[in-house]
């Protein structure tokens, strides 16, 4: 998951990404990972513009497996909390945590886009 793809994500609509994980050990217990996102303006900034979680209430963060058993991490924001977000290139890390140290992660760029309704 290192290099992530570009995620285009829009202020009108929700964020819905699903990200295949690779490379993980299987002898991890799947049901003790977690993760977390944040999104800002630029790589070199400190301050998040959104954060998600797999352990907010929200869990807008969750592991999920195939048939074939291949794990992802789905992402899933509301609207609301999209509106709220200048429309601009920005960046992403995504970490992902097993009994408290970071064992995978994914850096990538995000564009937000002004969204736009038509009747």
């Amino acid at each position: 998951m290192a290099a992530l793809e570009t995620y285009e994500a829009w202020t009108n609509a929700d964020w819905l990404e699903t990200i295949e994980i690779t490379g993980l050990d299987p002898a991890y217990d799947r049901t003790q990972l977690r993760a977390r996102m944040q999104v800002r303006r630029e790589a070199s900034s400190t301050a998040a513009v959104l954060t998600a979680s797999s352990t907010s209430k929200e869990r807008e963060m969750r592991f999920v497996t195939d048939g074939a058993g291949r794990l992802a991490l789905t992402i899933s924001i509301a609207q609301a909390r999209m509106a709220a977000i200048q429309p601009a290139a920005h960046v992403r890390d995504i970490l992902i945590f097993y009994g408290g140290s970071v064992i995978h992660s994914g850096f990538g760029p995000v564009m937000i886009n002004q969204g736009v309704t038509r009747d």
